[in-house]
C-alpha cells in the first residue's frame, strides 16, 4: 500500500515490474585496494569513501557499482538517501546496503524512478517502505520496496521529463557555480580593500592606525529577553539576529518590545554598528552590521553598540567584520560554552584607518559586489523552487506541456 492515493492520469503498477535488481559481487582480494560509495541523505547525491583494502574490507559483502542505476542507502532511504550512479562511480564497490536498480524490459527508465523518489510523494512512498522505528531502525524493506505502486507514463515522457529535470539541474549548477565564484572574488576584493593593499580608485591620502575607542563611543544593549518581544511595538535588534546578517548593514528590524521593555533597553540611531557581544561559537563572536534603518531603534542585551565619530558606519561594519578583526574578536572572546566579548576588547582594538572619501569609497565598491551577489542569490533561489515545483507536477503524474511549464515558473 502507498497510503493516500495518487491523483494521476498515468496507469500505476509495483516497483517489481518496472525496476530489476543489479548485482554483481566483488572476489575481494586481500592485497587489492577498493573505494567504497555513500549516499547523503536528501538528495544529496553519492560520495566517494577514502580508499582501502581488502584486508580492511575482510568479509564485508561488496558489489560493483554499475553506473547508470537508481540505487538506495536502505537505512536512510525514507530520508531520501537515494541517487543516480555515474561513470565516475564505475570501478568502485559498495556494501549490500547501497542495492542498485535499473529499468526492466524498457517500462521504466532508472533516472526517471530517482527523480519521482526525489519528490515530495517519492519521499512518502519511501517512508512506507520503510517500517520501523526513527533512524538506524527505519530500514527500506525489499519486498515493501517491490510493492510500491507509482505512476508509470509512456517511456516517451519520461525521457522528456528526464531532459527537462536534467537542464533545470544543469542551469541551477551554472547559476550556484557563478554565485561561489562572485563571492570568492567579492572576498578577495573586500580584504585588499580594507587592509590597504588595494587603494580606491582616487586615494592618496595616509592610512593611520587609530585605537577604536578613540574614534567611537562603546556601550552595550539591554533587555529584549524572547518574554519581552512582542509581536508590534517598537524596534529591537538582538545579537543573534547579527549572525545571519549578509553584507554590512542592516535597514530593517525582525523584533519588537513593547514601550515598557524599551524603557530597560539601549537605543540605537542610523549609523551605530552593533556587534554580537555572546555565541554559542567563537565564529559568531563580533558580528558586526551597521543600523541603516530610518528609525530609532534599540539594541538588545549582550549587543555591543559602537557609534563612531568621523567615520564612515558601513566602513567599519565591513572592517569589524574583515578575517583580520575577526581572528582578533576569536582570541579575545572568553568562555566555552557559551563565549562573550567584552566592551574593553572592542575598546582596545586597534585599526589601520584610511581618509573618510576612501572609506566610503571602499564601502560603495564592496556594497555594490553584494547587491550583485544577493540578486544572483535571488535568482539561484527562483530556479531551485521552479525545479522542485516542476519535478513534484511532473512526476507525481502530471503532463509536460507548456501550461505546466508557465504556471512552475510563476
Amino acid at each position: 500500500m502507498n497510503g493516500p492515493e495518487t491523483k494521476t492520469s498515468w496507469p500505476v503498477h509495483p516497483i517489481a515490474e518496472l525496476l530489476e535488481r543489479v548485482r554483481r559481487p566483488v572476489e575481494v582480494e586481500l592485497e587489492e585496494t577498493y573505494q567504497e560509495i555513500g549516499i547523503r541523505s536528501h538528495c544529496k547525491g553519492i560520495f566517494h569513501k577514502p580508499p582501502t583494502t581488502g584486508k580492511v574490507l575482510g568479509q564485508k559483502r561488496v558489489f560493483w557499482v554499475e553506473p547508470g542505476c537508481l540505487v538506495f542507502n536502505i537505512v536512510f532511504a525514507w530520508e531520501q538517501a537515494v541517487a543516480m550512479t555515474s561513470d565516475e562511480e564505475d570501478g568502485m564497490i559498495a556494501s549490500h546496503r547501497f542495492p542498485m536498480y535499473r529499468g526492466r524490459d524498457g517500462r521504466m527508465l532508472a533516472e526517471y524512478a530517482w527523480r519521482y523518489f526525489s519528490t515530495v510523494r517519492g519521499k512518502h512512498d519511501l517512508g512506507i517502505a520503510s517500517p520501523g522505528g526513527a533512524g538506524r531502525n527505519k530500514t527500506l524493506g525489499q519486498d515493501e520496496l517491490a510493492h510500491l505502486r507509482i505512476p508509470v507514463p509512456p517511456i516517451q515522457h519520461q525521457q522528456l521529463v528526464v531532459e527537462v529535470l536534467g537542464s533545470t539541474d544543469r542551469a541551477v549548477e551554472a547559476i550556484e557555480a557563478l554565485l561561489q565564484a562572485k563571492r570568492c572574488a567579492r572576498d578577495g576584493l573586500a580584504e585588499h580593500l580594507l587592509s590597504g593593499r588595494l587603494r580606491a580608485s582616487g586615494s592618496t591620502g595616509e592610512w593611520k592606525t587609530r585605537r577604536l575607542g578613540d574614534v567611537s563611543q562603546v556601550s552595550k544593549g539591554a533587555g529584549a529577553s524572547k518574554a519581552e518581544l512582542a509581536e508590534s511595538g517598537l524596534p529591537v535588534v538582538r545579537y543573534g539576529e547579527l549572525y545571519g546578517v549578509y553584507g554590512a548593514r542592516i535597514d530593517e528590524t525582525r523584533s519588537h518590545i513593547s514601550p515598557d521593555a524599551a524603557r530597560q533597553s539601549r537605543r540605537i540611531q542610523q549609523g551605530d554598528i552593533l556587534l554580537a557581544g555572546s555565541g554559542e561559537d567563537r565564529r559568531e563572536i563580533g558580528m558586526a552590521a551597521a543600523y541603516m534603518g530610518r528609525a530609532p531603534a534599540y539594541a538588545g542585551g549582550d549587543t555591543i553598540i559602537v557609534t563612531p565619530s568621523g567615520l564612515h558606519s558601513v566602513f567599519l561594519a565591513y572592517l569589524l567584520r574583515s578575517s583580520t578583526v575577526r581572528r582578533e574578536f576569536f582570541r579575545r572572546a572568553q568562555g566555552e560554552s557559551v563565549v562573550h566579548l567584552y566592551m574593553r576588547d572592542v575598546e582596545a582594538l586597534e585599526l589601520m584607518l584610511p581618509p573618510f572619501e576612501e572609506q566610503a569609497r571602499i564601502a560603495s565598491v564592496i556594497e555594490s559586489a553584494d547587491r550583485e551577489i544577493s540578486l544572483l542569490s535571488r535568482k539561484a533561489a527562483a530556479f531551485r523552487l521552479l525545479k522542485t515545483g516542476l519535478a513534484q507536477r511532473l512526476l507525481d503524474g502530471g503532463r509536460l506541456d507548456m501550461q505546466n511549464l508557465e504556471e512552475a515558473g510563476r
